[in-house]
């Protein structure tokens, strides 16, 4: 802003106080968007409520003071003061925050990311991958959400985090699965540690783990990677209801239920090329009635 502006002229901007003249010079002006862009975004930032009297009369008894009153001059001022400084610290928010970089499969695809230091990762269908990269080196660390197979590359310690529990390696070949309630991790080369709310467990290759709603269990795993990246989705011993989500992403689908069951457990695979056969596979080895309401809708039950 140029010079022969005042100390409060922010403060008269924003209650609309601007003379004609001084309103079209500043809407001319390169900071002018800028102030708007923040101004916008901090509608949604709620006040906090205070009560007044109540703060005063603590004051109060506990210091004793007269309290004079302020110089209009000088609250007018100090209010300008204020508001500029808050604006200045939104414009610095607004340019150096770094909301880190956040890779998304969408419905029926596969995304591959590559992260800092040389690893990758294969996110499923409908999955969420968020990381810093400004901040890599100091904190090798993702946010998962749904399903992704990692192939880190050996370096410093490098954890996945996700709603079901934290996954530590060094350099490894490993799958996480993060759904509603349930939280599998397998091993396929070298180890992890696994670190839930009730236990740690380190898995080697062939093992999985998984949490189903608190319960925990071990097994083995004959397969070399997961089998969605291989263009089918492979379950052992999964409550149905993981299993039609899995469905729900790969075909863009959308289940309703009638009456339906969805602690059954299956155990199988179903192919990614076709739908009908993959409805069939599931859906037929659990004898669960199911009709076609339209092309993306599905019911279950009778």
């Amino acid at each position: 802003m140029s010079d022969n502006r005042d100390d409060t002229f922010l403060a008269r901007w924003l209650n609309n106080e601007l003379s004609e003249e001084e309103k079209r010079e500043f809407e001319a002006s390169a900071e002018y968007s800028e102030y708007q862009k923040i101004i916008a975004g901090t509608k949604h930032i709620e006040k906090e409520e205070f009560d007044m009297d109540s703060i005063l009369s603590n004051v109060k008894e506990s210091k004793k003071f007269t309290l004079r009153p302020a110089s209009p001059m000088k609250t007018w001022k100090a209010w300008g003061y204020g508001i500029a400084a808050s604006l200045a610290l939104l414009v610095g928010f607004f340019f150096l925050y770094d909301p880190g970089t956040v890779v998304k499969a969408g419905i029926g695809e596969q995304q591959v990311a590559s992260l800092p230091g040389g690893s990758q990762v294969v996110l499923n269908a409908g999955s969420t991958l968020t990381y810093n990269a400004s901040d890599w080196e100091k904190k090798r660390e993702v946010k998962l959400e749904g399903e992704a197979y990692f192939k880190v590359k050996p370096g410093s310690q490098f954890s996945v985090i996700s709603g079901g529990g934290k996954v530590t390696v060094l350099g490894t070949e490993f799958n996480v699965w993060d759904a509603q309630g349930l939280f599998q991790v397998t091993c396929y080369e070298g180890s992890v540690s696994v670190l839930t709310s009730k236990s740690d467990n380190t898995l080697t290759l062939g093992q999985s783990f998984m949490s189903l709603r608190g319960e925990e269990t071990l097994s083995d795993v004959e397969e070399k990677q997961p089998g969605w990246t291989l263009q089918r989705s492979s379950f052992k011993s999964v409550p149905v209801r993981y299993v039609l989500k899995a469905l729900e992403n790969q075909f863009n689908l959308q289940f309703e239920y009638n009456e339906f069951d969805g602690d059954q457990r299956f155990t199988g695979s179903f192919p990614h090329a076709d739908k009908q056969t993959a409805l069939e596979i599931v859906l037929g080895s659990l004898q669960i009635n199911y009709r076609q309401k339209d092309s993306r809708t599905v019911i279950l039950g009778d």
